[in-house]
């Protein structure tokens, strides 16, 4: 009876040990073959919208996340009978709004290229026999509506412009260009009407990634300029590229690394097209 109770332990204690190996051999491979993601919760949503700027607006005919969240790995995946649309707004990591995907129905999966946060807009679909201007969202059904949108992001968020924002401030744009943009030269600039230039950029970094959204207003050529001076304004580094037949709308990127003598003894400007958008990050 002793020996058959020691056998049946024995049993126990393989299978007990099995089901443990089991279990870690199926996270590993999970783990090696599966991206592992976090879940912004249905909880994170109140009544309310964001405006163009992404800005927050009163409103009781939508649901958004109030506080914007890391958003690399973003997926987001409608309910089958949903019955909802959404829009997505992008936002650097000190708030500051870079751009939006507005009216989205389906599936949507997007790493940014640069931005590091997101927010999320999400809007029932009205019936024909409802008024837009008076349908609103109880408070009751706040939960309901922001669980008909799954938003799943990457657990790991490791974005190089984690640490600084947009170096671009809108306010100090000039309408100019520059009189020469030969490495060499002195920096100076006359002033056209379609183009464009930052304010100076303290140089405090060794490499800066330069973003610029296409127009979609194209003069016959177009370049996007980065230069980069020391203190008697004289260009030391220079890089452009063209964007003439570059897709409207779509992101371009350039990066410009600063002479090591000249890190923090330095400046820099970048010239883009008037209509333009362009966000700098240094690291």
């Amino acid at each position: 009876m002793a020996r058959s109770r020691k056998l049946n332990l024995k049993s126990i204690l393989k299978v007990v040990v099995f089901a443990a190996l089991a279990i870690l051999l199926i996270g590993g491979i999970s783990s090696c073959f599966g991206d592992e993601t976090d879940s912004i919760s249905m909880f994170s949503f109140e009544r309310g919208e964001l405006d163009s700027k992404g800005e927050h607006v009163e409103s009781k005919r939508a649901v958004y996340t109030k506080t914007a969240f890391e958003c690399q790995g973003l997926e987001c995946i409608p309910d089958f009978d949903g019955h909802i649309s959404y829009d997505v707004y992008y936002y650097d990591v000190n708030g500051n709004f870079i751009d939006s995907v507005t009216g989205i129905t389906g599936n949507y999966t997007y790493d940014h290229p640069f931005a590091t946060h997101a927010r999320v807009v999400i809007r029932p679909d009205i019936s024909d026999d409802e008024s837009e201007d008076d349908y609103k969202i109880p408070f009751y059904e706040v939960y309901t509506v922001a669980n008909k949108l799954s938003i799943t992001v990457s657990e790991k968020q490791n974005s190089k412009y984690s640490k600084t924002g947009n170096l671009v401030d809108s306010t100090k744009y000039t309408s100019a260009t520059f009189v020469s943009e030969n490495i060499g030269d002195t920096l100076d600039f006359v002033t056209p009407s379609l183009q464009k230039v930052t304010g100076k950029i303290a140089a405090k970094y060794s490499k800066y990634d330069i973003y610029v959204k296409h127009s979609g207003i194209t003069p016959p050529e177009y370049t996007v300029t980065i230069l980069v001076a020391n203190a008697d304004n004289t260009i030391i580094a220079k890089d452009s590229e063209d964007l003439t037949n570059v897709e409207a709308s779509q992101w371009v990127k350039m990066t410009i690394e600063v002479p090591d003598d000249y890190v923090g003894a330095s400046y820099l400007l970048a010239r883009v097209h008037a209509d333009s958008e362009c966000f700098i990050f240094g690291y």
